[in-house]
């Protein structure tokens, strides 16, 4: 027996399934979309210092962060102690060259600062580099010290961001995920570099948003070798 209106009432739920669907699967996977991602290599490096940047990398893997929420590398990382698996490595402290318990996970730092530029976040805190590194181009380094010198950004996207992190004994990536609407473009980053001596350097950074650009920062550096 026919049932007067059934195959309206098929045709309705049918039409509404995509929809529906749509709306479950944005709900169920906010973090489908990657957003942004750094890779950075780590060849060369000693094998404590990848140690420390897996570390590193790993404390930060599967971090949300909600639209105005903001995060701080230091209070998520947390200390930079033997007692947490940390080694002593080569880092860059000050004007020298040092052996610290954490050295190296500055290039984990460096590559989420580049994320939170590029996808609109508001720098809270940001040091860079007395000196030039290898492994990160100068203007977009971010140095941390526990308990001194952090990062920290603001999210100002429209949708919750989730930090990822993966590795091998050649590079890290880091990367930010999260679903936006189809007009997203993440912001463009520029160097300027005036080199003053044959020693020193400024770096200006700018940061393009639509049609307008920023300085960011403006950063002095002394070139090294390493």
């Amino acid at each position: 027996m026919q049932v007067k209106g059934a195959k309206s009432w098929t045709w309705l739920v049918m039409a509404s399934l995509p929809i529906t669907l749509a709306t479950v699967c944005y709900a169920t996977y906010p973090f489908s979309d990657v957003i942004a991602k750094k890779t950075l290599s780590t060849t060369g490096l000693t094998s404590a210092q990848k140690s420390n940047i897996q570390l590193a990398a790993h404390a930060l893997d599967g971090i949300v962060l909600r639209p105005g929420e903001k995060l701080s590398f230091n209070r998520v990382v947390g200390p930079r102690t033997s007692g947490r698996g940390y080694r002593p490595a080569p880092s860059y402290l000050g004007s020298e060259n040092a052996t610290t318990v954490g050295g190296g996970v500055c290039l984990v730092s460096s590559a989420l600062y580049q994320l939170a530029l590029e996808t609109g976040c508001q720098i809270e805190q940001r040091v860079p580099h007395l000196r030039t590194i290898r492994t990160v181009p100068a203007g977009l380094d971010a140095t941390v010290w526990y308990g001194q010198a952090d990062l920290s950004f603001k999210n100002e996207l429209p949708c919750p961001v989730q930090v990822t992190s993966a590795w091998d004994n050649n590079s890290v990536t880091v990367s930010m995920k999260g679903r936006l609407p189809a007009a997203y473009e993440p912001a463009k980053l520029s160097l300027s570099v005036d080199r003053k001596t044959s020693r020193e350097m400024v770096v200006e950074l700018f940061r393009r948003q639509g049609t307008k650009d920023t300085l960011v920062s403006r950063d002095h550096y002394i070139l090294t070798s390493r």
